[in-house]
C-alpha cells in the first residue's frame, strides 16, 4: 500500500492505520472548528521508509461554498482524498492507534496504583475491605483472616450475609455502605463485633473510592481494632473517677498552681479551709503567695521556686496562712511538682492540712506544761528547804541529846565521888 498514489479517508473521518506515516493532531483532534471556521494543525512524522526528514504541510482550508475539503498533498506526492459522498460532515475522530496507546497508558497507570494500594494494604495492621453497591466484597487484605476466620479469597465476591455473619453485623455493614454511597462523604463509626475469638470493638471509616462519570463505583473501608484502646480508656476513666472522688472527699485542701503562680485547681476542703470558693480563686488568679502570712512568705517562695526549677521534687512546710476573712490559720503544706520529659515543672500540687486547732491545743499544752514545771520547781525548792530545816533540827536534837548524856555522866561521876568521900 505504500506504492499507491492516494488513499481515501475512512467514512468516519479516521486516517487508515496502514499509511506510511503517522498523522498526529494537536489536542488529539485532527479537526478543530473554532467559531465556525475550520482549523486543522497536523504534525506529520515521516517514517523510516521515506527517510528521516520531517515536513509540515500547509493547513487544510475548507471550501466555504461547497463545504468540502480538497485533497491533501502530504509527502512525496501522496495524497489523502476525502470521499464526501458516503459521510456526513463530522469532525474526524481520534486515530485508533492514539486511542489504543492512551488506553494502554491509562491501564498501566491504574495497574501501578492498584499494586501500590495492595502492597500498602497488606502491610497495614488494619482490616481493609472494598465493597460494591450490592455490599459484595471486592477486596480484603490478609488481616481479615485472623479477625473473622475467612481467607480473603473466600470473601471476595460474597456479602457478609452469604458468609453467615450475624444479622445485626450484616445490617450494620449494609447500612454503612449504603450511607457512604448515598452521601459520598467519609463515615466514621464504632461497632462492637462478636467474632470467633471474642467480642472486639472496631473503629470503621468508609469513603467513596472510585468515581466514574460522576457515580461512585465502590467504597473502601478501613476497620481498626480499638478494643485494647477502649479498655485502657475505660480503666483510665475509672481511675480518674476514683481519684476525683478521693480528692473531693479528702479532709485536705487539694490545690494546684501553674509555675507562674496562677491557681488552676481548687478542690477538696480548699473552700472550707481558706474561705475562697473555686470560682473566685480561678477568676481572680489568687497566687499561692497571697495565701501565706508575710512572716513566712519568703521561706514559702524559696520552696516554690525550688520545685519549679527541679532542684527538689517535694517539700513540707508548716506556716501561717491567711483566711479570706483575715483570720490567721496554721497549715501544713505538702508540696510536689509535676514535671514533663525535659524536667521542667508543669504544675505544683499542694495538699494543705488545717492544723490551727492542733496548734492551739499544742500551745495550751505547752503553757500548761511550763506552768506545771514551774510549780514543780517551786514545790521542789520548798521541799528542799524543809528538808534542810529538818536535817538541821535533827542535828540540833542529836547535839542536845549528846550534851544531855555528857551532863548525866558528869553528874554520876560527881555523885560517885561524893559517896566515896563520905564513906
Amino acid at each position: 500500500k505504500s506504492n499507491i498514489a492516494s488513499t481515501t479517508v475512512m467514512a468516519n473521518g479516521a486516517i487508515p492505520q496502514d499509511l506510511p506515516f503517522n498523522l498526529e493532531v494537536e489536542n488529539r483532534r485532527p479537526l478543530d472548528i473554532v467559531k465556525g471556521e475550520p482549523k486543522v494543525s497536523p504534525k506529520v512524522k515521516k517514517n523510516g521508509a521515506n527517510g528521516g526528514a520531517k515536513a509540515s504541510p500547509p493547513p487544510i482550508q475548507r471550501d466555504l461554498a461547497s463545504g468540502d475539503y480538497p485533497a491533501i498533498e502530504l509527502l512525496d506526492g501522496f495524497k489523502v482524498e476525502r470521499d464526501t459522498s458516503a459521510e456526513t460532515e463530522v469532525a474526524p475522530a481520534v486515530s485508533e492507534r492514539s486511542s489504543y496507546e492512551r488506553n494502554q497508558e491509562t491501564l498501566e497507570r491504574l495497574q501501578y496504583h492498584d499494586d501500590q494500594f495492595r502492597v500498602l494494604a497488606e502491610q497495614s495492621p488494619d482490616l481493609i475491605l472494598r465493597f460494591d453497591r450490592a455490599g459484595r466484597i471486592l477486596y480484603a487484605n490478609s488481616k481479615i483472616e485472623a479477625a473473622t476466620g475467612f481467607s480473603p479469597e473466600a470473601l471476595v465476591g460474597k456479602t457478609w450475609a452469604e458468609k453467615g455473619i450475624k444479622p445485626q453485623c450484616v445490617a450494620f455493614w449494609e447500612s454503612l455502605v449504603e450511607k457512604t454511597f448515598a452521601t459520598r462523604l467519609e463515615q466514621d463509626e464504632e461497632y462492637l463485633c462478636d467474632l470467633p475469638d471474642g467480642a472486639k470493638t472496631f473503629q470503621i471509616r468508609t469513603a467513596v473510592e472510585v468515581v466514574e462519570l460522576g457515580e461512585p463505583q465502590s467504597v473502601i473501608a478501613i476497620a481498626r481494632d480499638i478494643t485494647q484502646r477502649r479498655k485502657s480508656e475505660q480503666d483510665i476513666m475509672e481511675l480518674s473517677q476514683r481519684l476525683l472522688y478521693l480528692v473531693n472527699h479528702s479532709p485536705l485542701a487539694v490545690v494546684e498552681w501553674h509555675p507562674d503562680g496562677a491557681c488552676v485547681s481548687w478542690d477538696g476542703e480548699a473552700e472550707s479551709i481558706f474561705g475562697w470558693n473555686r470560682g473566685e480563686v480561678l477568676a481572680s488568679l489568687i497566687s499561692s503567695h497571697q495565701l501565706i502570712h508575710p512572716a513566712h512568705r519568703f521561706e514559702f517562695e524559696d520552696i516554690f521556686e525550688s520545685l519549679k526549677n527541679g532542684s527538689q521534687s517535694s517539700a513540707y512546710t508548716l506556716c501561717r496562712t491567711i483566711h479570706k476573712s483575715g483570720r490567721i490559720l496554721h497549715c501544713e503544706w505538702f508540696l510536689s511538682s509535676l514535671r514533663d520529659d525535659s524536667g521542667r515543672a508543669r504544675s505544683v500540687l499542694a495538699l494543705v492540712n488545717d492544723v490551727t486547732e492542733r496548734e492551739k491545743a499544742d500551745h495550751e499544752i505547752k503553757e500548761m506544761k511550763e506552768a506545771l514545771e514551774s510549780t514543780v520547781e517551786r514545790r521542789t525548792a520548798l521541799l528542799r528547804q524543809a528538808n534542810e530545816e529538818l536535817k538541821s533540827e535533827i542535828a540540833n536534837r542529836r547535839q542536845l541529846e549528846f550534851d544531855l548524856i555528857q551532863v548525866s555522866e558528869r553528874e554520876h561521876r560527881r555523885i560517885g565521888h561524893d559517896l566515896h568521900d563520905g564513906i
